[in-house]
């Protein structure tokens, strides 16, 4: 019994390194190949509701652990920053969107990444 139990734990560890490991590659390794381009923000579908913020065009400048910061050029998408949903400024033209409001993000018609949780 000891030793079934063990190996339950082994295989639930490692599963969830395999979970963690798959999503820092979807969260961080997919954005990060898109800083520093032109973008096509895909705000989920909650953002639209508490802050009327449709699809935008913006540069990924940085990629952070919980969200990313762009650069959207004149003129500012409608509704942001948006305190609702934790979209915040971060100076002239430039906003912190956390991950959980990114419905998805396009180059042109192709779709690069996608948020599986978004709100």
């Amino acid at each position: 019994m000891n030793k079934a139990a063990r190996n339950l734990g082994c295989m639930i560890a490692v599963v969830v390194a395999v979970s963690m490991l798959a999503l820092t590659f979807h969260y961080q390794m997919r954005l990060r190949l898109l800083e520093h381009r032109v973008v096509v923000i895909q705000p989920g579908k909650w953002v639209w509701v508490e802050c009327q913020t449709d699809e935008f065009s913006a540069t990924i400048e940085e990629v952070t652990t919980s969200g990313i910061v762009v650069f959207v050029a004149a003129p500012s998408p409608k509704g942001l920053p948006c305190k609702a949903v934790d979209i915040a400024a971060r100076g002239e033209r430039r906003y912190f969107l956390p991950f959980q409001t990114l419905g998805g993000v396009r180059v042109g018609e192709q779709e690069q990444w996608t948020n599986p949780f978004s709100i």
